[in-house]
Parts: C-alpha cells; structure tokens; sequence
C-alpha cells in the first residue's frame, strides 16, 4: 500500500499534491493528514471528485485516510 504524508504540506498544495497521489496509483492507498480536520475534508473531496471512498484507518486513529475504489 503507497503512503502519502501531508504532515508539513499548505492546504491551498493538498488537493493538488492528493490528485497526483491518487491517479498515480493503485488503490488502497492510505494519506496521512493528522489531525486537521480541513486537511481531512481536502482529501475527500478529492477522492469524492474521482469516485473513490476514503474511511479512517481504525477508530482510535483518525489521521489516517484508507482510499479504496470500494466502499467497506
């Protein structure tokens, strides 16, 4: 599974830096956004654009993004 990790990265980069990310792979991918809610809503409406689900990696860790082609 390719990792992307936003820590450090602009929310006006995100969306930009996530399409690159999720075109340029196959599926799951798992981003990394910490804890920034805006961060979170970026990466799904990216993912949302291009028809791909994203869920949080488990309960106790909301900072991390699975992108799957499929909803779970």
């Amino acid at each position: 599974m390719k990792i992307l990790d936003l820590h450090g990265e602009y929310h006006r980069s995100v969306q930009g830096i996530v399409e690159e990310f999720v075109f340029s792979n196959e599926t799951p991918l798992k981003i990394i956004t910490g804890k920034s809610q805006r961060m979170r809503e970026l990466v799904t409406q990216v993912t949302n654009r291009s028809g791909l689900y994203c869920h949080f990696e488990n309960l106790t860790n909301s900072g991390c993004l699975i992108i799957t082609k499929y909803k779970i």
